[in-house]
């Protein structure tokens, strides 16, 4: 439900959840709220919205994954569009 306000379609709303649980497996694996401005796992603060500017982990969410022994592909297929700067 959460996932669908303000959107037009269900396929924007597939990508938000898409989004949302990346950023959750995120914290399974170990990683915390990022402070960096469209990765995917910055906090969300109670709002869905940051989800439509967020694409990918940053590079120091990367590197924190690779110190856990858990690295993410260097060049991974992202199945939703890139959000416009």
């Amino acid at each position: 439900h959460r996932c669908g306000r303000g959107t037009r379609t269900e396929a924007e709303r597939r990508i938000r959840f898409g989004k949302v649980a990346v950023h959750e497996v995120g914290h399974t694996l170990g990683l915390p709220h990022c402070p960096t401005r469209r990765c995917l796992m910055e906090d969300a603060k109670g709002s869905v919205l940051t989800t439509d500017r967020e694409y990918d982990l940053c590079s120091r969410c990367r590197d924190e994954l690779t110190r856990l022994g858990r690295a993410a592909r260097a060049n991974p297929t992202i199945p939703w569009p890139k959000p416009s700067a």
